[in-house]
């Protein structure tokens, strides 16, 4: 699949409120280049790569309920958040993307 760059409010509404697991990577290219959960993304060398994935990126907008803090990524479901991988923390990056090729 691909990975989508979440530009508006309206955007990350529609996508955290979704039935299924989603995956969102934040990042903040104010403060240096993503980290190397976006390559993986980008790549599809992860567990979720069937599965549509999501970034935002903090320094080119400003959407309103988005996590301040950049380099983390974030499982959703149904509005809820269900988990968070610390930047850089590759292995709980990869037991996010399972859960969502899981579909849980």
């Amino acid at each position: 699949m691909t990975l989508k760059w979440i530009q508006n409010p309206d955007e990350f509404r529609e996508v955290i409120n979704r039935d299924e697991p989603t995956l969102i990577y934040f990042t903040d290219t104010r403060k240096g280049p993503p980290g190397p959960e976006f390559a993986a993304l980008s790549t599809d060398k992860h567990p979720a790569a069937q599965k549509e994935t999501f970034f935002v990126d903090l320094g080119a907008e400003y959407i309103p309920g988005v996590p301040s803090q950049a380099f983390v990524t974030i499982l959703y479901r149904n509005g809820q958040e269900l988990d968070t991988a610390a930047g850089g923390d590759m292995s709980k990056f990869f037991e996010l993307s399972e859960r969502v090729a899981a579909g849980n």
